[in-house]
């Protein structure tokens, strides 16, 4: 075997003279610090809105909650510690306007301070695809929540700390609480219609009598008379003046029966307004009877929300897929309202590809030269 190891060595001595070592492992410390680009996006689609006193709105957006503290003019994101950014629903509780809730598809969460800061209240809750939220407005530390997916009615009773399902079985897309007599509650749900509690949740009926289709998106209840409703249906809008017993269709001048969200102005319960998917904005001054269409500068009319100033009900926001918009004459003209309504991705900018340099071209060869001395 010792006889076999000089060819070996006598090997190694060449590859280390002649340079055919091993290369060494690439030093990565060299490599340049990637670089970074912080790009800006409009926020779209705005799912609901909620108002605190007059001037400090909520929306409730695809990338969290927004707030403005100047009726909409400038909004400024206020995620801290919200851990999923679809948020779809967002309510104030009535008498403490630092108290809001959001809910989406993380979950219920709670802020006590103005959504500076965001604290999950989800034990109990079973199914975290929360719809709509709703606060009882004689005790705020009841609250409800209705889900979809699995769906089901959730109840708090503790200002949202632990959650106890009412109702299982059903799409909740919308709650509805009359002001006074609070032991009335309705669902609206998609494909079993409108159902009623008169006992504080305990049980629930189906009212749905004259009702032509069951995904119920919306659902307004007189200001003065708790007795006349309004559901929003994919066939348009449908009024009862018997606390739901029985419905009837009045759509006259909508020409799309696709409503999404329902208003009846806090002061003058004769106007009602409708939102609708792609129709954009309806308004009726006779309780629905006859309908007129009010998009003047609603540049989107996929409308998911509106809501109405309490002090100033002619001023109205709506929650669009194109950002939020706000008439100050009762709908005759409304504004885009979206400045500070907008988000950052940060992108990765790709390192430059070396150009490599183009060789010169060999000179050809210059041709003889043809003439004489042939």
């Amino acid at each position: 075997m010792k006889k076999n190891m000089g060819p070996i060595i006598v090997f190694i001595i060449i590859c280390l003279i002649s340079g055919c070592a091993p290369p060494k492992g690439k030093d990565l410390t060299t490599l340049p610090e990637p670089k970074y680009i912080l790009k800006e996006f409009n926020v779209d689609w705005v799912y609901s809105l909620a108002i605190a006193g007059s001037s400090t709105i909520y929306a409730a957006t695809e990338q969290g909650i927004y707030k403005s503290e100047d009726k909409a003019n400038t909004w400024k994101p206020t995620n801290h510690r919200l851990y999923n950014l679809n948020v779809l629903t967002v309510v104030v509780d009535p008498k403490n306007p630092e108290v809001i809730f959001v809910g989406g598809d993380g979950g219920i969460f709670k802020s006590t301070n103005g959504a500076d800061e965001w604290v999950e209240k989800n034990i109990g809750l079973t199914n975290p695809l929360v719809k709509t939220l709703a606060i009882d407005p004689e005790n705020p530390n009841r609250l409800y929540a209705g889900c979809t997916g699995k769906g089901g009615l959730f109840i708090s009773n503790d200002s949202g700390d632990n959650w106890e399902m009412a109702k299982d079985n059903l799409q909740i897309t919308t709650i509805a609480i009359p002001k006074t007599h609070t032991n009335k509650i309705y669902l609206g749900t998609w494909g079993n219609g409108v159902y009623k509690s008169e006992d504080g949740s305990l049980s629930f009926q189906p009212i749905n009598t004259g009702l032509t289709n069951f995904n119920i998106r919306a659902i307004a209840i007189d200001s003065t008379d708790t007795q006349t409703l309004y559901a929003g249906t994919q066939d348009g809008v449908f009024f009862s003046n018997n606390g739901g017993e029985t419905w009837n269709p009045r759509n006259k001048g909508i020409l799309n029966t696709y409503i999404w969200t329902l208003l009846v102005h806090p002061k003058q319960p004769d106007i009602v307004y409708a939102g609708t998917w792609i129709g954009g904005v309806y308004k009726s001054e006779n309780k629905g009877k006859e309908w007129q269409r009010m998009n003047v500068g609603l540049v989107n009319t996929c409308v998911h929300k509106l809501i109405a100033d309490p002090k100033e009900p002619d001023i109205i926001y709506a929650a669009t897929e194109g950002g939020i918009f706000q008439t100050i004459d009762g709908g005759i003209f409304w504004n885009a309202k979206n400045k500070g309504l907008v988000y950052m991705v940060k992108e990765r900018i790709p390192p430059p590809v070396p150009v490599e340099k183009k060789k010169k071209p060999k000179p050809k060869p210059k041709a003889p030269a043809h003439g004489g001395g042939h």
